[in-house]
């Protein structure tokens, strides 16, 4: 299939919006799977592991194939909890567009306005679909103002709410082709004339948008020509791959109404691999070799899959293939696409494609793999750094080691994961964003080894920094009048990683350095790894036989010093909270988050009860799912998502 025939997007969506339930609806209505699944079952393609089948949210990344009016259609079903942004920004890295599903009856959700952000950036054109327009409390045009207004963005809506012979919605009419999905049942003819002059009125909203966007639209919109389908289509086409407007569509995943117009949408306004510059994908090289990206790694069931998206050329099963950093080929065999956990074998890899190369060759995520070696270098993007916790302490130090060569896999799969290093056969240390994830890590490592563990409650990831400028000098002797001076000077920076440099004219010291780093990564005292620090190294002396070891513990004291004497600060993650509940536990909820020294920036009443949104400390908000449970009788619901580091002695405003 040739790519000017191909649509590659992920799904984004705020956790619960019925993003995975549209995936499997589409899946379903282009003949990929023969029957409906429902998340609440653990029956949805795309939530495969039995951790989202149990949990029912989407953890992993699942890719999934359909074909719909001719179009090959590469399909991510992305998680949307914030404890796997990972999944998300290595995905949207190397995928041509986007599908963002809101939720008709909640409107934009802080999740959203992140997954939003990450496809800005990275400037994918985006489709939004307006989700659960059958539920009661549904507000279509405030979901759209709410995009409008919070993304500065042009919303052009292909799709108006019908109401029913009660006034509540009865189904959905289509702007661009005049055609009507109905709920249920028939609409009677004083509805069929109501929904004439709605889609009407919708439509001439639409060719007046277009004609902000396009010439030739706005040179007939202004003589008052007649803006036809397929004109207004292509107008919508160009503005919407440029960025310059996001078609905006509706209906329900759920009852499986709206899916095959936003089908339409997605082959008919998004691009094409060949129309997109993929930033973190290889240039196609001169002679159009294979080369590919590896953005995902996944061990499963004692497999590992590498998911590879081409950039150009042709790579058959079984040729050779070399990765970067490596210098000898290997086979890629055997090659398959995915269905969530069902694998499909394929004999060839075209452009633009998504596959999975099965077996343990040593690939990482940002490999990039080529035909005819060597490979570029790695292409690696960055991802949320570990804000929280916990030791695995293992039943025997038998199992020590299983645990260990577990979490070295997971540690492949997750790049938001670490693991202490230090090998023994006590507890591991390791470190995850957030409390779901750090569960799933065990619950999955369970299940892998076999093996008992228990796990300690979380502690939030603490970082070191400085309130001012120090400089510690600190000398070394040895028998024999050898000796080894350093002085260094630390200094508050933006940058949360640390910088090391040496002073102008003094040459670089490779003991200095490494000695300097490590203890960089331990803190300046053991109190966590330095942040916001630059680090001036403005002096070295050495007498003797200075060996490197002289040196390096030089450097060491030197830093310490440094650091004590520009008085040390403790960082730790700050969060925004968003809290759901029911308008009745309202005081309550505020009343506990107020005692956590939360700051609330808003507190809005709807027909779904009061949201509350505001930010804090991470440290204070440790088993706060559990607490709001019991505040709210089990109908309180929340998403925590880490901001930045803050002083804890100065929080944040």
């Amino acid at each position: 299939m040739s790519i000017d025939r191909q649509r590659t997007f992920g799904i984004l969506a705020h956790i619960d919006a019925g993003k995975t339930t549209l995936a499997d609806r589409i899946l379903f209505d282009t003949g990929a799977r023969p029957r409906l699944g429902q998340v609440d079952d653990g029956t949805a393609a795309t939530d495969w592991l039995r951790q989202e089948q149990e949990r029912g949210i989407s953890i992993t990344a699942a890719t999934a194939h359909a074909i719909w009016r001719g179009v090959d259609l590469q399909v991510v079903d992305l998680p949307g909890h914030v404890d796997f942004s990972a999944e998300v920004e290595r995905v949207l890295e190397v995928v041509d567009a986007t599908v963002v599903v809101v939720d008709g009856t909640r409107g934009v959700e802080s999740q959203t306005v992140t997954l939003w952000h990450l496809a800005e950036r990275l400037r994918l054109p985006r489709v939004l679909f307006v989700n659960k327009l059958d539920r009661v409390g549904y507000d279509y045009d405030a979901s759209l103002r709410a995009v409008t207004e919070r993304f500065s963005v042009v919303v052009a809506p292909l799709v108006v709410p019908l109401a029913d012979e009660r006034g509540a919605i009865g189904g959905i009419g289509n702007a661009l082709t005049g055609a009507v999905q109905w709920f249920a049942g028939e609409p009677n003819e004083r509805q069929r004339a109501a929904m004439v002059d709605a889609v009407r009125r919708a439509n001439a909203a639409l060719v007046e948008i277009c004609a902000g966007c396009d010439d030739e639209v706005l040179e007939d919109f202004v003589e008052g020509r007649p803006v036809g389908e397929v004109r207004l289509r292509a107008a919508l086409r160009k503005a919407a791959s440029a960025g310059a407007l996001v078609p905006a569509l509706a209906g329900s995943a759920l009852r499986n109404v709206g899916v095959t117009w936003l089908l339409d949408a997605v082959v008919d306004l998004l691009p094409d691999f060949e129309e997109r510059v993929v930033p973190l994908l290889p240039a196609p090289g001169p002679e159009q070799r294979f080369l590919g990206r590896v953005f995902k790694i996944q061990h499963v069931d004692g497999s590992v899959l590498a998911f590879l998206r081409s950039a150009s050329g042709e790579l058959r099963v079984g040729d050779l293939v070399w990765a970067s950093g490596r210098s000898t080929p290997f086979a890629a065999a055997p090659l398959c696409q995915l269905v969530g956990g069902v694998s499909r074998a394929v004999t060839a890899v075209r452009p633009g494609q998504i596959v999975v190369i099965e077996g343990d060759h040593g690939l990482r995520t940002g490999d990039v793999v080529v035909r005819d070696g060597p490979a570029p270098p790695r292409v690696v993007g960055e991802f949320s750094r570990p804000v929280l916790t916990v030791t695995f302490e293992p039943a025997t130090a038998a199992d020590v080691p299983a645990l260990r060569a577990a979490l070295a896999e997971q540690l492949t799969d997750d790049p938001t994961l670490s693991v202490d290093p230090q090998v023994g056969d006590g507890p591991i240390s390791v470190m995850g964003l957030g409390e779901l994830h750090l569960e799933i890590v065990a619950d999955r490592l369970r299940e892998r080894t076999g093996c008992r563990f228990r796990v300690s409650s979380p502690a939030v990831a603490t970082m070191t920094s400085v309130a001012g400028t120090g400089v510690g000098r600190a000398e070394v002797r040895a028998d024999g009048g050898a000796f080894a001076v350093v002085e260094v000077e630390v200094a508050p920076a933006l940058e949360l990683a640390p910088t090391l440099c040496f002073a102008p004219g003094l040459p670089a010291d490779d003991a200095v350095r490494e000695a300097l780093v490590i203890r960089m990564r331990n803190g300046f005292d053991g109190g966590g790894p330095v942040g916001r620090v630059s680090v001036v190294v403005r002096a070295i002396a050495v007498g003797g036989q200075a060996e490197g070891p002289m040196r390096a513990q030089a450097a060491e004291m030197a830093l310490q010093r440094a650091g004590r004497a520009a008085s040390l600060v403790t960082l730790e993650p700050s969060i925004h909270f968003e809290v759901v509940c029911p308008e009745e536990f309202r005081f309550g909820v505020v009343a506990d988050l107020n005692s956590r020294e939360a700051t609330i920036t808003q507190v809005a009443s709807g027909v779904l009860g009061t949201r509350v949104e505001g930010h804090g400390s991470l440290r204070r908000f440790l088993g706060y799912a559990t607490r709001l449970r019991s505040i709210t009788k089990g109908h309180g619901r929340v998403l925590l998502t880490p901001g930045r580091m803050i002083d804890v002695a100065a929080p944040e405003s």
